[in-house]
């Protein structure tokens, strides 16, 4: 991601750049970048359920027009949690699972 486009991407929460969640197996440059604060590791394990962006006080986040974000925002209330609410484009996923646990249980069949 270039620079100026990173810059513009700020947490809409606490206003701390957002970073790209990276998923998969990292190689030596991925470690690297996460060191230099320009991307996030997210793991191998990749459920469908994953926030996409990340800001250095921890903050999750989703694009709202995303397949997830849409998801979220639409939830009718199902997963007992109520709607997401779309933020400047975000969706946010919290700090921790929850959503990602309350989603995949929704559609697990």
């Amino acid at each position: 991601m270039p620079d100026n486009e990173r810059d513009e991407l700020v947490c809409p929460t606490c206003a701390a750049p957002l970073m790209e969640i990276v998923y998969g197996m990292p190689g030596p440059g991925l470690f690297e970048a996460s060191d230099r604060g320009e991307v996030v590791i997210g793991g191998c394990v990749i459920t469908g359920f994953d926030p996409t962006h990340q800001c250095r006080a921890g903050h999750q986040w989703v694009k709202a027009n995303s397949r997830l974000g849409r998801l979220m925002v639409s939830d009718d209330g199902a997963s007992g949690r109520p709607p997401a609410v779309a933020v400047d484009g975000w969706v946010a996923m919290g700090r921790s699972s929850d959503w990602r646990r309350d989603l995949s249980e929704l559609f697990d069949d």
